[in-house]
């Protein structure tokens, strides 16, 4: 294998990897804000329980 494809294979490697935490961070942001939803919900439901 050349350098030129080890360093291609690398450079494959860490997008990879980029691309593995920008989808867990996309995950995160998602379940975060489906919990934003649900709290706003049952806070309007049931307004006298406010904390």
């Amino acid at each position: 294998m050349s350098s030129s494809e080890k360093e291609l294979d690398l450079r494959i490697d860490h997008l990879q990897k980029e691309l593995a935490l920008a989808e867990q961070e996309r995950d995160i942001l998602r379940a975060a804000k489906m919990q934003q939803k649900i709290l706003m919900k049952l806070l309007k439901e049931n307004p006298s329980r406010q904390v």
